[in-house]
Order: C-alpha cells, then structure tokens, then sequence
C-alpha cells in the first residue's frame, strides 16, 4: 500500500512541480530566433463598392496614405455601379490599386 501511495505521490509532483520545472529550463536554454525581428506581413486591401464614386477617390487617397510600407495591393470591385464609379477608378494611376468593375450586381444585396 506504501508503494502504491509514493507512486501516486510521485506521478503528481512530476506532473506539477518536476515537469514545469524542465520545460521553464528548456526555454532558457532553447535559442528563439522568431523572437529578434518584428514580422511585418503584406497586406491585401479589399474594398466592394457600389455607387461610392463621390467619396471613392478620398477613400484611395486615405489608403494610399497608410504608413504600413507593405501594403502590397488595393482591389476596388465596382458592384454594377451606374454612377462615375467606374470612371474614378480608372483614373486612380496608383500601380498597387487593382480594379473590377462588374457590370451588373451581384454582391449580397443583389
């Protein structure tokens, strides 16, 4: 009966004492190399519009203003726009701002 209460007494101070234990060692001997520099993803920006050509070059205007270096693409789609939508779109000469104009609705109001 002795053994059987050491051995259980045994298992639980691995579980709770000895295991933390080595793992909190191991992590300052481990060399953590994701750790030394800041990860800075791309960015994809996607906007869905429908009749915003009023206040659409503002919006790119705001967004290629961003300070975030890497913004790799701006993908306007025109949602079957019957406004100047298209029209400021395709005058945008930022080479990062995709454009779809579609030519009927299709989002989720359509």
């Amino acid at each position: 009966m002795k053994l059987a209460f050491w051995a259980a007494a045994g298992v639980v101070l691995y579980t709770y004492v000895v295991y933390p234990l080595l793992i909190w060692i191991a992590s300052g001997i481990r060399n953590d190399p994701w750790k030394k520099e800041a990860i800075t993803p791309s960015v994809s920006i996607v906007m869905a519009v429908h009749n915003g050509g009023a206040a659409l070059k503002n919006k790119l205007e705001h967004l290629a203003q961003l300070d975030y270096e890497n913004v790799r693409e701006i993908i306007v789609v025109s949602d079957g726009s019957n406004d100047e939508t298209a029209a400021v779109l395709h005058a945008v000469k930022d080479p990062r701002v995709r454009v779809i104009v579609l030519p009927e609705r299709v989002g989720k109001a359509a």
